[in-house]
């Protein structure tokens, strides 16, 4: 009843079979908010996250599936993210703006630029791209950026990550600014 393929003609069908079903991509349109995150759970897992203009959207990937995109300053870019066979499994464009939230409230003084404040429960002045750089000198706040902390699973406890378990050695390897543990007690920048 059902007849066998000669091996050359099976193994054509297998690979076309595998080209059109590899070749799959996701293709979706981001807007993200200015100075926001947004996650991204990818349809495969990637091998390389490449984002076109990283002063407009920046990402950070947390796994093979999933990356959190930023909105770093007004525009648009792409983001292009490949498998470990080196096909496109997203392709998308994203734009990033800013709306103003509900307590937000924007001053424009002739002559002066643009001002934003947070009035949530009082005003503060609240700087963002596109404020008068006067106000944005005066308002500034020097944060230091959050940098990723990668522990293997090997230096980390069975209840989860905690410091204190850790060796001289691998402390060195995390680096300055990177031991803050707010709430837990620890901060090893002090």
């Amino acid at each position: 009843m059902f007849k066998t393929l000669s091996k050359p003609i099976y193994c054509a069908a297998l690979s076309l079979f595998t080209l059109t079903m590899g070749t799959s991509v996701f293709a979706q349109d981001y807007k993200v908010e200015l100075n926001k995150t947004q996650v991204l759970h990818l349809p495969g897992p990637a091998s390389a996250v490449v984002i076109g203009n990283p002063e407009v959207a920046d990402v950070s990937v947390h796994s093979q599936n999933t990356i959190f995109l930023v909105g770093r300053s007004y525009g648009e870019t792409n983001l292009t993210v490949l498998d470990t066979h080196g096909q496109v499994i997203l392709n998308s464009n994203v734009t990033v703006g800013q709306t103003l939230a509900a307590d937000g409230v924007r001053l424009y003084k002739m002559g002066e630029g643009r001002q934003t404040y947070s009035c949530a429960p009082q005003c503060l002045p609240a700087p963002i791209l596109g404020d008068s750089p006067v106000f944005k000198a005066e308002n500034a706040v020097n944060a230091n950026p959050i940098t990723n902390v990668t522990v293997n699973s090997s230096a980390a406890p069975s209840g989860g990550f905690n410091p204190t378990n850790m060796t001289p050695n691998q402390m060195g390897q995390m680096g300055a600014g990177q031991m803050n543990y707010g709430p837990m007690g620890f901060d090893g920048d002090r």
